[in-house]
C-alpha cells in the first residue's frame, strides 16, 4: 500500500530558544513520505538561521512578514502538496512514532485528532490529555477542550474547502473545525499520544480572549444563543484565572489535585 504524503506545517517567530527541538521532532520520525514546511513571521533573532542549517530536510522554507497566526498557516497550507495535513507550533514538538500512526489512521476523507502531552502545573514531568472518539461532537456545543490543534491532521482535499479565518486571534482552531463539523465531514480519533504542547502559548497567555473568541465563533456557526453554554465558557475562564492565581501562589498541589482527583484524570 502506498504510503500518503504527510505535510507538516510550523509557522514561528523569534523562536530561537524552541524551534530546534520542533524540527528535530519532525524530520527524526520514521517517516518516508513527508514533506516539512516552515513559515516564519520574519523573526529577528536567530531562528532562521537554524531553520536553513538543516537544508534539504526542510522542503521549504520562508521568512517575511504576515497577518498573524491564521495567515501564516494559511500561506503553509497553500504551499502543502501532501495527501494529509498537520500543524506544529514552534513551541510543540511530535512524539516518536506519530507519522506513522497518522499514517495508519489516514483513509482519505477523515479529520484526525489524538492524544496530547502537556507540562504538569508544577513544572515537574508531563501529563496526558485524552481525546476520545466522540470529542468531536463537543465542537457543535461550543467546547474545543478535548481535540487539541497539534494532534490534528486535515486531508488537504478539506483544505481546499476551509481555511483558518484570520479574524480570530486565539480561537482560529476551534472556528475552523466547528465549520468542519457543521459541514458533516467526518472526525476519527488515534488512540496515541502525537503531539507535546508547551503550555506558554498564545491560546494560554490570552486565555479570555480565546474564551471569547470560541463563543463568538459558535454563535457564528451554530446560530444558538446558548447561554447556559455561555455562561459555562465564563465559568470555565474563572477556574482559569483560580488556577493561574494557586501556581503564582506555589499552591500546584491543589491544581493538580483538582485535575486528578475531582476530574477524576489520573496521569
Amino acid at each position: 500500500m502506498k504510503l500518503p504524503r504527510i505535510s507538516v506545517i510550523t509557522i514561528s517567530l523569534n523562536a530561537a530558544l524552541s524551534i530546534r527541538r520542533t524540527i528535530e521532532s519532525v524530520i527524526s520520525q520514521p517517516y518516508p513520505n513527508l514533506e516539512y514546511i516552515i513559515i516564519d513571521g520574519g523573526s529577528t533573532d536567530k531562528t532562521m538561521g537554524i531553520v536553513h542549517s538543516y537544508g534539504n530536510s526542510i522542503a521549504n522554507a520562508v521568512s517575511e512578514k504576515d497577518g498573524g497566526i491564521s495567515d501564516g498557516f494559511n500561506k503553509g497550507i497553500r504551499r502543502a502538496t501532501g495527501d494529509i495535513v498537520g500543524i506544529l507550533n514552534a513551541d510543540d514538538y511530535y512524539l516518536p512514532g506519530a507519522l506513522a500512526s497518522v499514517a495508519e489512521a489516514y483513509d482519505g476523507r477523515s479529520v484526525l485528532h489524538g492524544d496530547l502531552m502537556v507540562p504538569r502545573s508544577d513544572s515537574r514531568g508531563t501529563r496526558i490529555k485524552r481525546s476520545s472518539p466522540e470529542a468531536y461532537s463537543d465542537l457543535k456545543r461550543g467546547k474545543m477542550g478535548r481535540i487539541f490543534h497539534p494532534t490534528v491532521f486535515v486531508p488537504r482535499n478539506i483544505y481546499a474547502r476551509f481555511s483558518f479565518d484570520p479574524m480570530y486571534h486565539c480561537a482560529m482552531d476551534y472556528d475552523l473545525l466547528a465549520r468542519i463539523a457543521k459541514a458533516g465531514l467526518p472526525f476519527r480519533y488515534v488512540p496515541t499520544v502525537i503531539a507535546f504542547m508547551d503550555s506558554r502559548g498564545v491560546s494560554e497567555r490570552k486565555y479570555g480572549l480565546a474564551i471569547r473568541e470560541t463563543m463568538q465563533s459558535y454563535h457564528r456557526e451554530f446560530a444558538d444563543p446558548m447561554y447556559i453554554n455561555t455562561a459555562a465558557a465564563y465559568f470555565k475562564l474563572v477556574k482559569h484565572w483560580i488556577r493561574l492565581l494557586l501556581e503564582q501562589l506555589h499552591c500546584t498541589r491543589f491544581v493538580e489535585l483538582y485535575r486528578g482527583v475531582l476530574k477524576g484524570r489520573y496521569d
